[in-house]
């Protein structure tokens, strides 16, 4: 391990949490509650922390606070594939936590099982008598997008099923896209669509009820990710529920383990529930 940064560095008794810029308005209740547990057990640590906002690439404000050593650690709400924080931290031997899994095997990452999950919540589907599932993601670059589709192949795969490439969509990116998605996989005959988050099934959602369209009857719409922001919607929908809080606090306790010196698992894995206010037929 790389501990160039720690060798010559004076404890401050602060960490630091990087949130991604591209968050939308929807979304934000996740890192929000992230940052809820990371603060709550910093507190109970005797530790301060530091909100970071970051894009993918730009991490000038996360290497401005490593370069002035004003933080003992990172803890990194999302993770990428060829991850420029993840690279970063490692080559500056900065002690960090991801929520969320990278390929590399020396990270210290925190996570749910979205593949697991997501093939749970595509099963559930199947065994309904849904013939044609959609699935609608964003941002291939995300780790957890991947893992999710995964998931939602495996269950295709373990159920005999061919996977359908015209009614698959990666890189969703607005609610205009997403409206114009849903014509046509209306005229496919898709009976069942599954959105990779709570911002692609709120799009997913409005269009269906603008054109009329029975959920579930007609079309039966899932979520990979619950939020607050699923909660008031009628009928409601069958979501992946996640303890966002339990997440950053559990990624503060490692860190601050890893701060005292002590050995941590290289990975954590926590549970995760389905919530389901209405049986869909």
């Amino acid at each position: 391990m790389n501990t160039a940064y720690l060798d010559n560095h004076i404890p401050t008794g602060t960490i630091a949490v990087v949130v991604p810029l591209d968050k939308g308005i929807i979304e934000l209740s996740y890192f929000q509650a992230c940052t809820m547990g990371v603060c709550e057990a910093a507190d109970l640590a005797g530790c301060e922390v530091l909100l970071v906002y970051s894009d993918y690439r730009d991490l000038k404000h996360l290497r401005n606070l490593i370069d002035s050593h004003k933080i003992d650690g990172v803890i990194i709400t999302r993770t990428y594939h060829d991850d420029v924080a993840v690279a970063y931290l490692k080559k500056e031997g900065v002690p960090f936590v991801t929520l969320g899994c990278v390929p590399d095997t020396d990270v210290v990452q925190v996570d749910n099982d979205h593949e697991e999950a997501c093939k749970e919540l595509t099963m559930m589907s199947i065994m309904k008598g849904r013939r044609k599932i959609a699935f609608l993601s964003s941002h291939d670059q995300n780790v957890v997008n991947g893992r999710r589709f995964e998931g939602y192949s495996e269950a295709l795969r373990c159920s005999g099923r061919k996977i359908d490439p015209q009614i698959i969509f990666h890189d969703v990116d607005s609610q205009t896209q997403a409206e114009q998605i849903v014509d046509g996989l209306l005229g496919f005959g898709v009976d069942s669509i599954i959105c990779n988050d709570e911002v692609i099934s709120f799009w997913v959602y409005t269009k269906l009820k603008k054109e009329g369209v029975d959920i579930p009857g007609q079309v039966e719409l899932s979520s990979c990710y619950h939020s607050n922001a699923l909660e008031n919607y009628v009928p409601s929908i069958t979501t992946v529920k996640y303890d966002a809080k339990l997440l950053g606090s559990t990624a503060c306790v490692i860190l601050s383990d890893i701060l005292a010196g002590n050995e941590v698992p290289q990975k954590t894995f926590l549970s995760y529930g389905f919530n389901i206010k209405k049986a869909s037929p």
